[in-house]
């Protein structure tokens, strides 16, 4: 698929090329600043939990736009701590596991920009079970030559074409449930820009240029969001939530008041009848001792 909005239309390719370099500026300061400031976790809304995860020499704080139109839409937002993607991406998966487990995030719909999707897509099955749906935005699923002018980087060297770390990757690609890869139209960070297709039918092409603009741009947010919003109008969770509460009614229901004093009468009117027989039979004894006499 090509993504299309008629409310942003497609910019000019000059324009794009500019936006991509101040984008390109922006994502380098905020990983400066990310160092000192964090983005706090928003743990309020009535939808499922959205985590976004960070790629190469990035920081949570590139993600502070979309992770403010996330919160508009009613989403809880995580952004996972994964530092500057620079280990092995085998121990990112790892830390990424234990991030969803430490927080007891379920059902949640994951965000991962660049390296961020194949840790992501390294998940053991405990952190597979907490995710609904896996969003990758610009991944290179098949690597990227880009890495060969840093291969002293554990994560970039994964990420050559034909490692041994993609390799063991291509068997999640076919078991992960739920996964849907977004991917620009050219894109300076994958070369060559295919390596960014999961190769499935529900694969999302951004028509603009740019890596950045992926997750910086109004096009490649406002993809995400409406991808997010699909999967969640499927079964909304407040529907899913009246259901289970019909279905398991609460087993410590009280009781009305006016059963109590109901019982409360009858308790009594059992204690007078008792009383009642007891003095009939009292007299009746009296009457049999008279008799003898």
């Amino acid at each position: 698929y090509t993504y299309y909005n008629e409310k942003i239309g497609k910019k000019n390719l000059v324009v794009q090329l500019l936006l991509e370099i101040l984008r390109v500026l922006q994502y380098l300061i905020t990983s400066a600043i990310g160092l000192i400031v964090k983005l706090p976790h928003h743990i309020e809304g009535k939808r499922r939990p959205v985590v976004l995860v960070n790629g190469f020499l990035g920081r949570p704080l590139a993600f502070a736009s979309l992770r403010k139109r996330l919160i508009q839409q009613g989403y809880p937002v995580y952004t996972a701590p994964m530092g500057l993607m620079l280990g092995s991406l085998r121990k990112k998966s790892s830390e990424l596991e234990q991030f969803l487990i430490q927080n007891n995030i379920s059902a949640c719909y994951l965000v991962a920009h660049a390296s961020g999707g194949l840790a992501a897509m390294g998940l053991g099955y405990k952190g597979r079970d907490r995710i609904r749906k896996l969003i990758t935005v610009g991944t290179p699923y098949r690597g990227t030559f880009f890495s060969l002018f840093l291969p002293f980087i554990p994560a970039l060297l994964q990420t050559i074409p034909g490692s041994l770390y993609l390799k063991s990757l291509a068997l999640n690609f076919t078991t992960f449930l739920s996964v849907q890869s977004i991917f620009a139209q050219v894109d300076e960070a994958i070369i060559p820009p295919s390596y960014a297709r999961l190769g499935r039918w529900d694969d999302v092409q951004i028509p603009e240029f740019g890596h950045m603009n992926l997750i910086m741009g109004n096009l490649g947010q406002s993809c995400i969001i409406e991808l997010i919003d699909s999967e969640e109008s499927k079964s909304p969770l407040k529907k899913i939530e009246a259901v289970d509460k019909s279905e398991n009614p609460s087993t410590t229901k009280k009781r009305s008041p006016s059963i109590q004093k109901k019982k409360k009468t009858s308790t009594r009117q059992k204690k007078t009848v008792k009383k009642k027989t007891v003095k009939k039979q009292a007299k009746k004894k009296t009457a049999a001792k008279k008799r003898k006499k």
